[in-house]
């Protein structure tokens, strides 16, 4: 037996956002747990390479929240353009 989940991640380089959005999603009622996880990442932006440790927030939730949830993520988060992603997931109940 399993559960229909939708798994969303998005990386943010200061712990305090990333807690101040993981509380207001827990207190809204709009996930059902999160995790947060160091990363070091390497991407490109405006033509040049740039590198930094960031921290990984996964969240579960149901597919209905992704659009609150974004929006949430948006009012918080310090990055001009962030990587929101998500997909979907089976697991035990």
């Amino acid at each position: 037996l399993y559960m229909k989940y939708t798994i969303i991640k998005v990386a943010f380089d200061d712990i305090e956002i990333l807690n101040k959005v993981k509380v207001h999603l827990l207190n809204e009622k709009l996930i059902a747990a999160a995790q947060e996880t160091r990363i070091h990442s390497t991407w490109r932006w405006k033509g040049k390479l740039e590198t930094s440790m960031e921290y990984m927030l996964e969240i579960k939730t149901k597919e209905k929240n992704i659009d609150e949830i974004y929006k949430v993520v948006r009012q918080y988060h310090n990055y001009d353009c962030f990587e929101f992603t998500y997909y979907d997931v089976k697991c035990s109940k």
